[in-house]
């Protein structure tokens, strides 16, 4: 959504990019991303889709330690997370 208060762009299908790079700034509300520039405000929603949303959280979800109860267990074998994941050393590719 672009709501131009008096400033216009003269190039119809390409995007307006701001000339004067002072007067930029990035506002961050909510999930949406606003641009002020001059007195133009050019608003645009965030850049992931839902499926990269779901599957981002899904990996947040997996990436945590084993219960400490599940330890405590008799007959389990089983001391660690084998599967955990550090954003730096391993990336999920989406």
């Amino acid at each position: 959504m672009n709501v131009d208060l008096g400033e216009t762009c003269h190039k119809p299908h390409q995007k307006c990019e701001p000339t004067n790079v002072f007067f930029f700034h990035l506002i961050r509300i909510q999930k949406w991303y606003t641009i002020l520039h001059g007195s133009t405000i050019i608003i645009f929603p965030s850049q992931k889709s839902f499926i990269t949303k779901v599957k981002l959280g899904k990996a947040k979800k997996q990436n945590r330690p084993l219960p400490h109860w599940f330890r405590l267990k008799t007959d389990t074998k089983i001391r660690w997370n084998a599967k955990r994941r550090n954003w730096r050393h391993t990336k999920l590719n989406i």
